[in-house]
Protein backbone atom coordinates (compact mmCIF):
# COMPACT_ATOMS: atom_id res chain seq x y z
CA UNK A 1 0.00 0.00 0.00
CA UNK A 2 1.15 3.65 -0.79
CA UNK A 3 4.45 2.39 -2.62
CA UNK A 4 7.61 4.74 -2.44
CA UNK A 5 7.60 4.28 -5.95
CA UNK A 6 4.41 5.65 -7.33
CA UNK A 7 3.71 9.30 -8.20
CA UNK A 8 0.11 10.45 -9.96
CA UNK A 9 -0.05 6.70 -11.10
CA UNK A 10 3.12 6.78 -12.68
CA UNK A 11 6.25 4.36 -11.62
CA UNK A 12 9.08 6.65 -10.34
CA UNK A 13 12.15 5.72 -8.81
CA UNK A 14 14.02 8.49 -7.20
CA UNK A 15 17.82 8.28 -6.33
CA UNK A 16 18.56 8.05 -2.55
CA UNK A 17 18.74 11.93 -1.51
CA UNK A 18 21.24 11.24 1.70
CA UNK A 19 20.03 14.54 3.48
CA UNK A 20 18.26 14.00 7.08
CA UNK A 21 14.64 15.07 5.94
CA UNK A 22 15.00 12.29 2.77
CA UNK A 23 16.73 9.73 5.08
CA UNK A 24 14.07 9.90 7.82
CA UNK A 25 11.08 10.23 5.56
CA UNK A 26 8.64 7.53 4.96
CA UNK A 27 9.35 6.81 2.03
CA UNK A 28 13.03 6.13 2.68
CA UNK A 29 11.65 3.59 5.56
CA UNK A 30 9.06 1.75 3.02
CA UNK A 31 12.10 1.45 0.98
CA UNK A 32 14.49 -0.08 3.10
CA UNK A 33 11.91 -2.63 3.97
CA UNK A 34 11.18 -3.57 0.09
CA UNK A 35 14.98 -4.08 0.09
CA UNK A 36 14.82 -6.56 3.13
CA UNK A 37 11.81 -8.00 1.83
CA UNK A 38 13.33 -8.57 -2.02
CA UNK A 39 16.80 -10.37 -0.84
CA UNK A 40 17.93 -13.12 1.04
CA UNK A 41 16.72 -13.54 4.42
CA UNK A 42 16.18 -15.33 7.29
CA UNK A 43 12.85 -15.86 8.51
CA UNK A 44 11.28 -17.76 11.14
CA UNK A 45 7.74 -19.04 10.46
CA UNK A 46 5.60 -18.19 7.56
CA UNK A 47 4.59 -14.86 8.78
CA UNK A 48 6.35 -12.70 6.44
CA UNK A 49 6.09 -15.10 3.40
CA UNK A 50 2.95 -12.61 2.15
CA UNK A 51 5.02 -9.31 1.95
CA UNK A 52 8.14 -11.02 0.75
CA UNK A 53 5.60 -11.39 -2.49
CA UNK A 54 4.12 -8.34 -2.52
CA UNK A 55 7.19 -6.67 -2.06
CA UNK A 56 9.27 -8.36 -4.84
CA UNK A 57 6.07 -8.22 -6.96
CA UNK A 58 6.06 -4.51 -6.66
CA UNK A 59 9.57 -4.27 -7.46
CA UNK A 60 9.71 -6.11 -10.37
CA UNK A 61 5.96 -4.44 -11.61
CA UNK A 62 8.11 -0.68 -11.04
CA UNK A 63 11.22 -1.67 -12.73
CA UNK A 64 9.41 -3.24 -15.76
CA UNK A 65 7.13 0.02 -16.22
CA UNK A 66 10.00 2.85 -15.46
CA UNK A 67 12.41 1.25 -17.84
CA UNK A 68 9.65 0.32 -20.19
CA UNK A 69 11.01 -2.94 -20.81
CA UNK A 70 8.72 -4.64 -22.98
CA UNK A 71 9.97 -8.17 -23.23
CA UNK A 72 11.56 -8.27 -19.83
CA UNK A 73 14.24 -11.25 -19.18
CA UNK A 74 15.98 -11.92 -15.93
CA UNK A 75 19.37 -10.00 -17.10
CA UNK A 76 17.84 -6.52 -17.80
CA UNK A 77 15.96 -6.59 -14.74
CA UNK A 78 18.84 -7.38 -12.49
CA UNK A 79 20.74 -5.11 -14.49
CA UNK A 80 18.30 -2.23 -13.70
CA UNK A 81 18.09 -3.76 -9.84
CA UNK A 82 21.75 -2.57 -9.97
CA UNK A 83 21.80 0.66 -11.42
CA UNK A 84 19.54 3.64 -12.88
CA UNK A 85 20.27 3.68 -16.57
CA UNK A 86 18.56 7.32 -16.36
CA UNK A 87 20.57 9.12 -13.54
CA UNK A 88 23.69 6.49 -13.16
CA UNK A 89 22.96 6.08 -9.24
CA UNK A 90 23.73 2.64 -7.72
CA UNK A 91 23.65 0.24 -4.84
CA UNK A 92 23.01 2.32 -1.41
CA UNK A 93 21.74 5.57 -3.43
CA UNK A 94 19.98 3.29 -5.76
CA UNK A 95 17.61 0.51 -4.87
CA UNK A 96 20.05 -0.83 -2.51
CA UNK A 97 21.13 -3.54 -4.56
CA UNK A 98 24.72 -4.17 -4.63
CA UNK A 99 26.86 -5.76 -7.73
CA UNK A 100 29.54 -8.55 -6.70
CA UNK A 101 27.45 -10.52 -3.98
CA UNK A 102 27.26 -14.11 -5.59
CA UNK A 103 24.82 -15.68 -3.05
CA UNK A 104 22.46 -13.12 -3.42
CA UNK A 105 22.45 -12.23 -7.31
CA UNK A 106 21.88 -16.15 -7.43
CA UNK A 107 18.86 -15.75 -4.69
CA UNK A 108 17.81 -12.62 -6.93
CA UNK A 109 17.72 -14.37 -10.46
CA UNK A 110 15.89 -17.08 -8.88
CA UNK A 111 13.02 -14.77 -7.45
CA UNK A 112 13.12 -12.82 -11.11
CA UNK A 113 12.76 -16.05 -13.13
CA UNK A 114 9.73 -17.31 -10.93
CA UNK A 115 8.46 -13.73 -11.22
CA UNK A 116 8.32 -13.94 -14.90
CA UNK A 117 7.33 -17.62 -15.35
CA UNK A 118 4.05 -16.67 -12.92
CA UNK A 119 3.34 -13.42 -14.89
Amino acid sequence: ENSPFYYKGRAIIKDINKNNKFLTSKEMKQRLIINILTTDHLVIGQSLKKYEQKAFQLIMKVIIEYYKLKNPNYKDILQCMYKNIYTGAEGEMYLGYKKNYPEKEKYLINKIKEYLKDD
